[in-house]
């Protein structure tokens, strides 16, 4: 499928705005009109959808609910395979479509317009792709993560976002704190995390038990701050 993609060009001195449909190469008719509806789709709920998320969830719910708010919406779109292909989602293309629809007061307070979307996606793991991911979860399941910033760094460990049940094992094992980790800790937490649950090699934790994953997380959360417990 196709994604309708609009850049701005320098023509003549002056900024022109373009729309095209991506990935590039030879596009079907069929593709074409697919694109052209999905756009008219986002541009009817992507702002109805904003509004929702401002009044669920106001600044003093916090960003963690916010933006899990805003994926949860959104997945009502991009799930639905009549309108979204799934490579254009692990391509990150339906987030470029998305992020043009979204109003400034559903943008992070750090982005900004002077860069284009795609510049901000990094390894997948843009702004709305983090929403979406989170999602994935029922709220219950990540409601103990208190920064924005933390999941950050969670997703950042696609070997630990492969298996639900770490995320699961390191929030009860969190929960259990005397205190919420600091960021320096929690990036510790994850960075041993992250050894014990590799991406691409050593260890599959699809292959373990749960009491073996949270044994481990048990385990590494002590080592990276053996102070609490």
């Amino acid at each position: 499928m196709a994604v309708i993609v609009r850049k701005t060009v320098d023509i003549g001195g002056s900024d022109v705005e373009l729309k095209t449909y991506q990935p590039p190469g030879s596009i079907t008719k069929e593709e074409r009109l697919r694109a052209d509806y999905l756009d008219n789709v986002l541009s009817e709920r992507v702002p109805r959808i904003a509004a929702e998320v401002l009044e669920e969830a106001p600044e003093e719910t916090g960003l963690v609910w916010r933006w899990y708010t805003l994926g949860r919406k959104l997945r009502e779109i991009i799930d639905n395979r009549e309108l979204v292909a799934s490579t254009d989602v692990h391509s990150g293309l339906v987030w470029v479509a998305v992020w043009y629809y979204l109003p400034d007061s559903m943008r992070p307070a750090d982005s900004t317009d002077a860069k284009p979307y795609p510049e901000k996606q990094h390894k997948r793991k843009d702004h709305l792709s983090l929403c979406y991911e989170i999602s994935g979860f029922e709220w219950p399941e990540v409601q103990w993560i208190k920064r924005w910033d933390d999941w950050h760094q969670l997703a950042f460990r696609p070997g630990m976002l492969r298996d639900k049940r770490i995320i699961r094992a390191v929030g009860e094992r969190i929960s259990r704190l005397p205190h919420y980790p600091s960021r320096q800790e929690f990036r510790e937490i994850v960075k041993v995390l992250g050894e014990a649950f590799p991406t691409r090699r050593l260890r599959d934790s699809t292959f373990l038990a749960d009491v073996e994953i949270a044994l481990t997380v048990e385990e590494t959360v002590q080592a990276a701050i053996p102070q609490q417990h």
